[in-house]
């Protein structure tokens, strides 16, 4: 996603969500659970949802805007957004998006249809 959104750097703003979390260590954890995220429990609060985000966001090495939902999980609802997904938004509006990842994430398909724009 990082060369994407360079490409379109200054046309699109290009904003992370942390959701709740994908394989947290109190929940569903597998085998595939990506080990570069580290093992995070379950927010239980506002609070522990932004030190989880804040450990995502150091371990992955993101700069810029990250927005964290709440602990009501109002976008991961709203979106469907866990585990992962991609949206294209604008004035409220939902444009484009992919399906739930990671067998339906499509970066591939966002920069052609950000092309296309």
């Amino acid at each position: 996603m990082g060369k994407i959104a360079q490409s379109f750097a200054g046309t699109v703003d290009y904003v992370p969500i942390y959701v709740t979390e994908a394989h947290p260590t109190d929940g569903w954890m597998n085998q595939w659970a990506p080990k570069k995220f580290g093992p995070v429990a379950y927010a239980r609060s506002n609070e522990d949802r932004l030190v989880a985000a804040r450990k995502f966001v150091s371990t992955m090495g993101l700069s810029g805007s990250v927005l964290v939902d709440s602990i009501d999980d109002e976008l991961e609802n709203r979106y469907e957004a866990r585990p992962e997904r991609l949206y294209v938004v604008q004035n409220g509006k939902i444009l484009w998006r992919c399906g739930p990842g990671p067998f339906e994430y499509d970066a591939a398909g966002l920069q052609r249809f950000l092309e296309s724009m």
